[in-house]
């Protein structure tokens, strides 16, 4: 399977990894360094190829994954993609190449799904088109769709010992960046989620969250900075606080892979077809998802915000 680098995106296609385990598959994921220490402790995948986006990097890997003669490349996205990754596709040279959307595009896929945009349904259930086709006899019905994030231990009981000096209070994620300019909370509603946040559970411990770049200047009377930089470990902070509001679609997922109660906060999409805040939403009964009017999350009124973390905290009480 080859994927785009993208946090969430790999998230929601993890349960295509377990049921093509249990159909028997040997699975390979060729993916950038950030996805493949997310997927390290996954048992369903066979070997993870850590892949650069250069030319001669692409280039040899392929010459590499060549010699293990596939059977199948999956690539389950709707993007357009770049010569060299269909230069990388082509040198690999599987049996066959499925994609969806693909007929008459790229004569590189032999297995083309067609996918009807216009229903926006969530991107996640391409994973039942997919396993259909490589076993016609399968029960959708029967298939676990649930997201797959298996931590190790060193990590986990790293951000527990972090968690721990807190004393059991309540413990609140706060991820206000997202990797958009439409998705970036400011500080004055950075301010304004928090004092929402203070007013409905009493002496919270609120971390926030994203590259160091972005929070190093945020200081709040009672709020924590995450000490941490890399994902696998805000991917463990997702599984042991208590609540998470976030603008950041991979922490959305890594939410719904651990069922905690967050809220999700999405801009406005600039299409009606294959709408962002529906094929790429929450997915979770644990989710409060808030659309934005605009194409920016920060056009989204307080009082909104406000019901939508009264409606979370209610999750749990």
């Amino acid at each position: 399977m080859r994927d785009n680098n993208k946090l969430g995106d790999m998230i929601i296609f993890t349960p295509l990894f377990r049921e093509c385990h249990r159909l028997g598959l040997d699975v390979s994921v060729v993916t950038g360094d950030v996805c493949a220490e997310l997927l390290s402790e996954n048992k369903n995948i066979k070997h993870i190829f850590v892949c650069k986006e250069h030319f001669f990097n692409m280039f040899f890997l392929a010459l590499k994954l060549r010699k293990k003669k596939y059977d199948l490349i999956i690539d389950p996205l709707n993007e357009v993609h770049s010569y060299r990754s269909i230069m990388m596709m082509q040198v690999i040279n599987p049996k066959h190449i499925l994609g969806f959307n693909k007929e008459g595009k790229y004569k590189t896929y032999d297995i083309s799904l067609s996918e009807d945009l216009s229903l926006n349904r969530h991107t996640s259930e391409r994973i039942k088109s997919i396993l259909q086709k490589i076993n016609p006899d399968i029960d959708l019905d029967k298939i676990d769709m649930s997201y797959e994030l298996p931590i190790s231990s060193d990590v986990d009981n790293t951000v527990k010992k972090y968690l721990e000096r807190f004393n059991g209070k309540t413990t609140v994620l706060l991820n206000p960046f997202g990797a958009l300019k439409t998705r970036k909370f400011s500080s004055a509603k950075i301010n304004s989620i928090v004092d929402l946040i203070k007013k409905k559970i009493a002496n919270p411990v609120i971390i926030i969250s994203g590259l160091e770049s972005e929070i190093k200047d945020i200081e709040i009377d009672g709020v924590e900075k995450t000490p941490f930089t890399r994902y696998i470990h805000a991917t463990s902070l997702v599984k042991q606080v208590d609540y998470i509001v976030s603008v950041d679609t991979s922490i959305v997922h890594a939410a719904t892979a651990f069922n905690k109660p967050i809220v999700a906060f999405y801009p406005m999409s600039k299409a009606r077809v294959n709408s962002q805040p529906l094929t790429w939403g929450p997915n979770s009964e644990h989710a409060i998802q808030v659309l934005s009017d605009t194409r920016n999350v920060e056009d989204i009124p307080d009082d909104i915000i406000k019901y939508a973390i009264e409606n979370m905290i209610s999750m749990r009480s």
